[in-house]
């Protein structure tokens, strides 16, 4: 018997990702909690993508793989939240525009729940990624008006 594999997450990124590998999958997008007292980005997309695999991996039967995952990125030792609005995404560009760096961090939970134990088999891994935004500032403009 074949497993289902279910994304915990409504990122295009993520579905595009998947449909690039070929893999057949349906979207669940978790309704956890995402609050949490982590500080370091790596802890912080470690227990967000753990959350959301499991939510979801609860409310399914028979054999699935369900995949949570998060991203943060981090300027000077401050994780950047989401954006609120259009004029907050502005700022927080802006912020980082004709930086040298920040780092993106992403965290992925990997759920089988079915397998026959007590305790689902769970796979977590985070990657952190250099980013560079010395010429970002001539693209803020149109990014913002355009996403």
């Amino acid at each position: 018997m074949g497993y289902r594999i279910v994304l915990a997450s409504g990122s295009p990124r993520r579905k595009e990702i998947l449909s690039q590998i070929g893999a057949s999958y349906e979207v669940i997008v978790s309704d956890c909690d995402e609050s949490t007292s982590c500080t370091e980005p790596e802890a912080l997309v470690r227990e967000l993508s753990y959350k959301k695999a499991e939510a979801v991996a609860k409310e399914q039967t028979g054999p699935v793989i369900v995949i949570g995952a998060d991203t943060v990125v981090a300027y000077n030792g401050r994780i950047l939240g989401k954006p609120k609005d259009d004029a907050d995404a502005t700022q927080m560009i802006s912020m980082l525009a004709g930086k040298r760096s920040s780092s993106g961090y992403s965290g992925i939970s990997v759920f089988l729940p079915f397998t026959g134990r007590n305790t689902p088999l769970t796979a977590i891994f985070w990657q952190s990624d250099f980013i560079s935004f010395c010429f970002i500032h001539f693209f803020i403009t149109f990014f913002i008006s355009h996403f």
